[in-house]
């Protein structure tokens, strides 16, 4: 038969095995519990954001000259001039080294404000869609030629972004700088693409375009 103290002994053994056990749960489930709210809090914050960004964009869309400096700043893109060789519109670039939703939007400062101001509205448009493209090590973004397309060899050229990107950004720039509503208001009221174009801050091809697009 086992001695009292050697049973003694085992009994305070398991008892601080259980303890050990109950204490290590506890942890586990506090560290878990923390886990969870902090995954929970940063979703809500994105949530935030994206209500946000889409209040901002229906603001937007209801004046004639939206700000837009003002707008990409709720998207926590900033904006800057630069002077380009004349075949580049811009390109948007990520900056922040700390963090990585921050980028910027640089526009050819030589360019007429309306070409800037669709430079503008596409490159939103890019980040809008595709921002999971970008990757500032690499030195990818998008950039834009005159035609809108990617111009090779020039900063933040990338390769991801092909033609398809290039029309989903400039959709979004047309929606944006010339919503549906009011475009047909302004359309019901006369004004041809020449005086659309004056009125919005766009050159007159985009115009054009835009009301074609509405008359189909």
């Amino acid at each position: 038969m086992f001695p009292i103290a050697l049973f003694a002994a085992i009994a305070v053994n398991h008892a601080r095995r259980a303890n050990e056990d109950d204490a290590r749960r506890r942890a586990t489930s506090g560290a878990t519990r923390i886990e969870d709210d902090r995954i929970g809090e940063i979703g809500e914050s994105i949530s935030r954001q994206m209500r946000r960004e889409a209040r901002a964009i229906e603001r937007a869309r209801s004046t004639e000259m939206p700000d837009l400096v003002e707008l990409c700043d709720v998207f926590d893109v900033a904006v800057r001039d630069r002077t380009l060789e004349d075949d580049l519109c811009g390109w948007i670039e990520e900056y922040d080294l700390l963090d990585s939703r921050r980028c910027r939007i640089v526009v050819n400062a030589s360019h007429a404000e309306s070409r800037r101001r669709f430079t503008i509205a596409h490159m939103l448009g890019h980040h809008y869609y595709h921002r999971d493209m970008f990757d500032r090590r690499a030195g990818q973004g998008a950039n834009a030629d005159r035609s809108y397309d990617q111009k090779e060899g020039s900063p933040w050229w990338n390769p991801a972004i092909g033609t398809a990107c290039k029309r989903r950004a400039n959709t979004f720039a047309m929606q944006l700088l010339m919503p549906k509503p009011i475009m047909l208001r302004l359309m019901e009221e006369g004004l041809d693409a020449a005086r659309i174009a004056e009125r919005l801050c766009l050159s007159e091809r985009v115009a054009r375009m835009r009301m074609e697009m509405l008359r189909n």
